[in-house]
């Protein structure tokens, strides 16, 4: 008998006498280094990993079943020992919630550290490597106990699924919850939500299998079902810090809390757990987002579970530490992250928690002065593609900035408003910038409509704006002297396309399809004036509305014209990617379309590769992927962020780029009258390996225009004026091409 004991220990996978219980960290750890390590799914589903086999490999058979019976072994999923710390859980909650989103709040009157764990996906064994290092770093003690009255720790949600030790990962949660009951937060993520984790082989699984060996197998209702649920309906949806003063708050969740927050001034950082959209962005675990409306948005990941490992090529132990006084403005917030492939202790980084730039011995903890530079433009709507762009560049370009050191210690706020190009939230936006901000200029918004709608606070100069990314010759007249341009206008750039179509392929029947707007409608004169220099009086002009989203008579309009060339003069990819989807798959062959830089971005760039469709895009900056310095620079700043190049982009640094040579060229205060007195100074300035020269009639810093032909051959374009009689080249054919 005492050999078959001795084999059956042998064979078990789980200890003998595991009990799942734990009165300190050593009693933990051991725990969690009998537990198999890296348990591999049936599926590759990555959101809903299936762990069925893993499962069954732990049913006990006879011999086990009896030793479990007697009580000298545990049941390896044995959920139900979850129970009593569940109910005293959710006996021991602070008040019952009745309303969803709910949101603690915490009231920082003194130094105060803040202690935060991501999304962990049942990764019990990173968990216990990182508790064994806020041990080491003074945090909490051996018994699980938190140190000091101004320490907590915070879990930004989904602490379950996805990972197949979800169970024992709730139930040291759990200890630590009854442990420090005020001290440790858990908040309710994705998954805790809504009963949502019983959809998910994680959790369901072991409960089923639990019911079938176990339970009494005839309860409808799985065992433990309501008490998670009722536990999960405890936590809070969100955690709020702010200052005594009331005046600052820093935002925590599982996700974004509700825009109207975020935009409530003083509002300095958000805290979330992983999005699945940035988790390849953040191989560390943690990421800075970018600033929405002034507020630095961060993102933490602390789980290295298989999944995440095999799809998302994440290995680190990873948590956060937010260390806070008076001004949360000035907190700092630590990784900690260490790689689990290598035997490395933890290594630390230390960033501006509002600011967002890394703390060392350039860059203070607490920066001389904070410049927010403001700009308005469109993140959601019928041109997001192209606004979101130049925000993501605007703001690389900043936080580039911040990481060289700032200018004469101080340092750059990101502040972009969504304006959704509507041309009255855009005002709302400019007089929230003048009124919250205290600022009388912006740089880089975009669009021609929205521009035109606080037109009148430039002219009167209540307003500056440098660098928009509007093409519109309508704002380059010597008398809007409040306005400074990087790129040149639109018609520079019908004018310079038109001349590369007729000289490289004699192109002469065309269609004009433009946006009938103050986009559109400017770019379809200048290619109609344009043509008439080449003795060309009668192209075919289609025009659509920017709300437009079917186009079947306007491509019937355009095949029934029968182009050779098709100019394309939409502000929206999404709409000019119908349009080529309804204009069919075989009209484009043998065709030359055309369009400026605005339609140029990643998404558009797809379709033609898909569809195979040859492409003509005029520039009003370098390639994104040249050699100049600028593009370099450029180059650099976004992968930080791992943002996408394209030439929209490239215009929003270039206008952050040159915002931050004036401030660092130029003393407080940074006002749009002195900025632009420092622009309009230009003379052949050299910068980033460009020459700018500031042009009084054009309000433009006149850098020349580039054309990508349909080979990809991208050369400086031809903006000259055509001379009164123009020779007209001979179509190309295959005769006289050769």
């Amino acid at each position: 008998m005492k050999k078959l004991f001795l084999f059956m220990l042998l064979l078990s996978p789980l200890p003998f006498f595991a009990t799942g219980r734990f009165d300190t960290i050593d009693d933990l750890e051991r725990y969690v280094q009998t537990l198999p390590d890296n348990p591999q799914a049936d599926n590759d589903d990555w959101v809903d990993p299936d762990f069925t086999s893993f499962y069954k490999s732990l049913e006990p058979n006879f011999f086990k079943s009896i030793f479990i019976d007697l009580g000298l072994m545990e049941l390896p999923f044995n959920v139900m020992r979850l129970r009593e710390p569940l109910l005293r859980g959710i006996k021991s909650a602070r008040q019952k919630i009745t309303e969803r989103p709910f949101m603690r709040t915490i009231t920082v009157s003194q130094e105060t550290k803040f202690v935060f764990f991501g999304d962990l996906h049942a990764a019990i064994k990173s968990f216990v490597r990182s508790l064994r290092q806020l041990e080491k770093e003074g945090f909490i003690d051996r018994q699980f106990a938190v140190r000091g009255d101004s320490t907590y720790l915070v879990f930004l949600g989904d602490v379950i699924n996805r990972g197949v030790y979800s169970f024992d990962l709730l139930e040291v949660i759990l200890k630590l919850m009854e442990r420090n009951p005020e001290r440790v937060i858990y908040l309710r993520g994705h998954q805790e939500a809504y009963s949502y984790w019983k959809s998910f082989f994680a959790m369901r699984v072991p409960l089923n299998r639990w019911q079938l060996f176990w339970g009494s197998g005839k309860s409808k209702k799985t065992a433990l079902e309501d008490e998670i649920d009722v536990f999960f309906d405890t936590l809070p949806d969100a955690l709020c810090l702010q200052s005594l003063s009331g005046e600052e708050k820093i935002y925590c969740a599982h996700a974004p809390v509700a825009q109207e927050l975020l935009r409530t001034k003083g509002t300095q950082a958000m805290i979330a757990g992983d999005f699945t959209s940035i988790v390849k962005k953040s191989p560390t675990g943690l990421y800075l987002n970018g600033f929405n409306e002034g507020v630095a948005e961060w993102t933490l990941l602390s789980s290295p579970v298989p999944i995440y490992q095999k799809f998302m090529n994440f290995f680190n132990d990873s948590f956060g530490v937010l260390s806070v006084s008076g001004k949360l403005s000035e907190g700092v917030l630590t990784h900690f992250y260490r790689d689990i492939r290598s035997k490395e202790d933890f290594k630390q980084k230390r960033y501006q928690v509002a600011l967002g730039y890394e703390i060392d011995k350039t860059h203070p903890e607490k920066p001389a002065l904070v410049i927010p530079l403001c700009t308005t433009l469109v993140v959601t709507g019928p041109i997001r593609a192209i606004g979101a762009a130049c925000g993501h560049g605007f703001q690389a370009a900043l936080a580039q900035l911040n990481d060289q050191g700032g200018c004469h210690g101080c340092f750059f706020k990101p502040v972009v408003y969504d304006d959704f190009y509507d041309p009255l939230i855009t005002v709302k936006n400019i007089k929230k910038i003048m009124e919250e901000w205290k600022t009388d200029f912006v740089v880089t918004p975009v669009g021609s409509p929205t521009l035109t709608a606080y037109l009148d606070l430039v002219k009167t100069g209540a307003m500056s704006v440098f660098f928009p990314l509007s093409g519109g010759p309508q704002f380059r007249t010597p008398s809007l002297t409040n306005i400074i341009h990087a790129r040149r206008s639109y018609v520079d750039e019908v004018r310079c396309l038109i001349k590369h179509l007729i000289k490289t392929y004699g192109a002469r029947r065309f269609a004009i399809v433009y946006q009938n707007d103050a986009f559109g409608l400017p770019l379809m004169k200048a290619a109609r004036e344009e043509l008439k220099t080449y003795g060309i009086t009668d192209p075919t002009e289609v025009s659509f509305s920017r709300d437009q989203i079917i186009f079947k008579d306007e491509t019937q309009k355009v095949r029934q014209a029968n182009p050779e060339a098709v100019a394309l003069f939409f502000a929206s990819s999404s709409l000019a990617e119908s349009f080529l989807i309804e204009l069919g798959a075989t009209f484009p062959i043998g065709r030359h379309l055309f369009a400026t830089s605005i339609l140029d971005d990643e998404s558009f760039r797809y379709v033609l590769q898909e569809r195979g469709i040859k492409f003509t895009f005029s520039y009003v900056a370098p390639d994104v992927f040249g050699d100049t310095p600028l593009v370099k620079d450029y180059r650099k700043a976004m992968d930080r962020f791992n943002y996408t190049y394209d030439s929209n982009s490239l215009d929003g640094y270039l206008a952050g780029a040159l915002i931050g040579d004036a401030i660092a060229h130029l003393k407080p205060p940074y006002t749009g009258k002195r900025l632009m007195a420092y622009f309009t100074a230009f003379k052949n300035y050299p910068f980033k390996g460009l020459s700018l020269t500031f042009d009084p009639q054009t309000r433009s810093l006149n850098l020349p225009i580039w054309v990508k032909s349909e080979k990809g051959k991208i050369e400086v374009g031809d903006i000259s004026a055509p001379p009164a009689s123009v020779p007209v080249p001979a179509p190309v054919t295959k005769k006289n091409a050769k």
